[in-house]
């Protein structure tokens, strides 16, 4: 006599072959990616990779920030590359607060802003 077949748990279940297919309803695959473990999965990479653009967004500041003092003309490609992916985020800030004298504190608002951004997401993923 043969001993019955362990049921699978979690990811294996769907890999349950001991359930003729024609015998499963229509709905369970379906049902099974959209709502079960696969979505929060799919979730958890979406926000990790939001917060790895966090990150290089906050990385792309603070190297326009140093080359604005290495090459302020933007005569540099890098320069240029970096100003127009951060230019984005800093003009709305700019035109709140505004530079004061040689010191830009926009750079150091939208900094912190992406940090507490990531402390959200990372909070939400937790």
């Amino acid at each position: 006599m043969l001993s019955p077949r362990p049921r699978p748990t979690g990811r294996d279940r769907r890999y349950d072959y001991t359930v003729p297919v024609r015998a499963r309803p229509v709905w369970f695959t379906h049902e099974r990616y959209v709502f079960g473990e696969e979505r929060q999965h799919m979730t958890t990479q979406i926000l990790q990779v939001l917060l790895l653009i966090l990150q290089l967004l906050t990385w792309a500041l603070v190297g326009r920030a140093i080359l604005s003092w290495i090459d302020p003309g933007m005569r540099w490609p890098v320069t240029r590359v970096l100003n127009d992916a951060t230019d984005p985020l800093i003009a709305p800030i700019r035109s709140i607060i505004p530079p004061m004298g040689m010191i830009d504190l926009s750079f150091i608002v939208a900094i912190i802003l992406l940090q507490v951004l990531r402390q959200l997401l990372i909070s939400a993923l937790g």
